[in-house]
């Protein structure tokens, strides 16, 4: 099955199955490293905030397919856009999943 997410849609409490799978890797790419008690090493690294927007694309891309492949082996990264920043570093980015047995 292939799922598209969005960074910046809400969380569904009550999602199962594959879009369940989407969305912990929409978790991902919203968790910087060291906010998780007992897997710190777990999201983005944050470096991107202080780089041009091409600097920051570039590694933002590079961190969603490790991040996904690292912590949610079900899903495999098709692709990964990044739309946009704000000025307080939230960063808007679209991935296109694929989704193992579904």
């Amino acid at each position: 099955m292939i799922i598209e997410v969005m960074s910046t849609d809400f969380i569904n409490w009550k999602a199962k199955g594959a879009m369940r799978i989407a969305q912990n890797v929409q978790n991902l790419l919203n968790t910087v490293k060291f906010e998780t008690a007992y897997s710190r090493n777990k999201g983005r690294s944050g470096e991107e905030i202080d780089m041009n927007f091409e600097e920051m694309k570039n590694l933002v891309i590079a961190e969603t397919y490790e991040i996904v492949e690292e912590y949610e082996p079900r899903a495999e990264v098709l692709d990964v856009e990044v739309l946009g920043a704000d000025g307080e570093g939230a960063i808007e980015i679209k991935v296109v999943l694929e989704i193992e047995g579904s």
